[in-house]
């Protein structure tokens, strides 16, 4: 058996068009709220570690750069938060706003796949830690149907999703461009808008050289950085177990998993052909 890296991430988006979320500063407390280190070590059983950007952190382009961790700390959401206007006027424990002449509770779900024990008690626990602050957080599970028309109508305050990167170069126009914010059945599920990611997503696309691509794509990362549309929690790990005891029936391919791992394992760029295999994921 061997332990893996995938090229995957997951994270809790924030609806960007909501009036909770509009605010740089709220989504920066969300991200400071999370205890994903501790989450990753008692829920995950320490499978996958913390990612700060959609770059897997062993790609080449996330190689010096320096992102800061929005570092679990309580004291520092409940600061941002303030910071964006919201205090328990009414002294029910709960923070509140007014947002258009209406005293509004910070109060939400997320929304994530049912039947998910790992995000049942991750979220869990961020709602433990937000009720500390004064923010009142509801796990929603959606049976899966109906959590794909909640990513395609925008219909959530926050969602929990996950991103596989495959082997073509970087190219950020579909999560982050502007232009597929309001698109209909686009991926910028969270309504990300920002003029200077526009651009440099443009740049991107006509850029070849791999050290421009590198400098474009990091200036872009950064930026997302500092806006938390996400809050990025981890790229999974998974425990892989194979034998070859016997002759192979037939020769069968890892459908689903070489595209994850070629960059990243020296077993799967050996060869993704492997025999009579088993193998799980806790994604």
């Amino acid at each position: 058996w061997e332990k893996v890296k995938t090229n995957a991430y997951s994270y809790i988006g924030w609806n960007m068009r909501k009036p909770l979320f509009s605010d740089r500063d709220v989504r920066r407390a969300m991200s400071h709220a999370f205890p994903r280190e501790r989450i990753i070590r008692e829920v995950y059983h320490g499978l996958g570690e913390p990612v700060d950007s959609d770059v897997h952190p062993n790609n080449d382009y996330a190689k010096g750069l320096n992102l800061k961790p929005y570092a679990f700390d309580l004291a520092r959401a409940a600061e941002l938060l303030k910071q964006a206007g919201w205090k328990d006027s009414d002294a029910d424990g709960w923070l509140d706003k007014t947002i258009d002449g209406q005293l509004i509770p910070l109060r939400f779900a997320v929304k994530y796949q049912a039947n998910s024990p790992d995000w049942d008690n991750t979220l869990l626990i961020f709602k433990d830690e937000l009720k500390k602050i004064g923010v009142d957080m509801k796990p929603d599970p959606k049976e899966w149907k109906e959590l794909l028309r909640v990513y395609e109508d925008r219909d959530f305050d926050a969602v929990v999703g996950a991103w596989r990167n495959g082997d073509l170069e970087l190219d950020f126009f579909q999560l982050w461009h502007s232009s597929q914010a309001d698109e209909a059945h686009s991926s910028n599920h969270c309504g990300f808008k920002n003029k200077t990611v526009d651009q440099l997503a443009d740049t991107l696309r006509t850029t070849f050289e791999t050290p421009d691509r590198v400098r474009v794509a990091q200036q872009i990362l950064t930026i997302i950085h500092e806006e938390q549309p996400y809050t990025f929690f981890r790229s999974s790990e998974g425990i892989i177990c194979w034998h070859n005891r016997g002759p192979p029936a037939k020769e069968r391919y890892i459908d689903g998993i070489t595209q994850s791992m070629d960059a990243f394992h020296p077993l799967y760029s050996r060869a993704k052909i492997l025999y009579r295999i088993h193998w799980h994921f806790r994604d």
